[in-house]
């Protein structure tokens, strides 16, 4: 069965959630290594990069249906200043997912040269309790 957008944009909603306490404690079930935080920011600069798109979709959707006389406002009020009003908001959303882009890319791109340190695990895999040095 396909998926309505309204569907889709919750099941992006619930896997930020899953994200959300994937990343909250490191180990065995979260992040280990500098590499999975170098792909989990490259995976959400790839998502960012997508929303204008999503976005600008929504814009000429309302729009369109403004232009064809097909909306109406539950209050009375002009629903053309209601979709101007989102077109805007709309278009501002577009810009911040693009400056949420880079800065993730940048993120990510500082991390490209880090990698786990070794040395300080014993023959088990296991770090030593020692705090490092600063």
């Amino acid at each position: 069965m396909k998926q309505t957008p309204a569907q889709i944009a919750d099941g992006i909603a619930e896997g930020v959630r899953d994200l959300n306490l994937a990343t909250q404690s490191p180990g065995a079930e979260g992040l280990r290594y500098p590499g999975d935080a170098y792909s989990v920011l490259g995976n959400l600069s790839t998502a960012a990069s997508r929303l204008p798109q999503s976005l600008h979709q929504l814009d000429t959707f309302l729009v369109g249906l403004l232009t064809g006389d097909r909306l109406r406002s539950d209050d009375g009020s002009d629903p053309q200043a209601k979709v101007a009003d989102a077109v805007v908001a709309l278009e501002d959303a577009a810009g911040y997912a693009q400056a949420l882009r880079e800065a993730l890319g940048r993120a990510q791109s500082a991390l490209t040269a880090v990698a786990y340190d070794t040395s300080n695990e014993d023959f088990d895999g296991d770090q030593d309790n020692e705090e490092p040095e600063l």
